[in-house]
């Protein structure tokens, strides 16, 4: 296993997910979570906790592809766990066996 790939992997999965919650929760709904404020913390509240947050998602993603990684070793499938189920198991897709 390669841990620098790995590495980076989750660091480009890290900036695509941090990319995607600032486009879509901090400028597309802002207006939807203002219209509720007894819902929805106030900004300066939230970002307070933005560090935690992030820290977490790396953490995440790290824990993400480590998973997807040890299910993928090598280029075949194992014996009775076909490639096709290896990739619907880290989406977090099951089936009975």
């Amino acid at each position: 296993m390669n841990y620098a790939r790995l590495a980076a992997a989750a660091a480009a999965a890290w900036i695509v997910d941090g990319l995607y919650g600032f486009v879509v929760y901090g400028n597309l709904m802002a207006d939807e979570f203002a219209l509720y404020p007894g819902v929805f913390r106030p900004l300066e509240a939230m970002n307070a906790k933005m560090p935690f947050l992030f820290a977490g998602l790396l953490l995440a993603m790290l824990a993400a592809t480590y998973i997807y990684v040890s299910m993928r070793k090598g280029t075949r499938a194992a014996p009775g766990f076909p490639r096709a189920r290896a990739s619907a198991s880290s989406w977090g897709c099951s089936w009975p066996v």
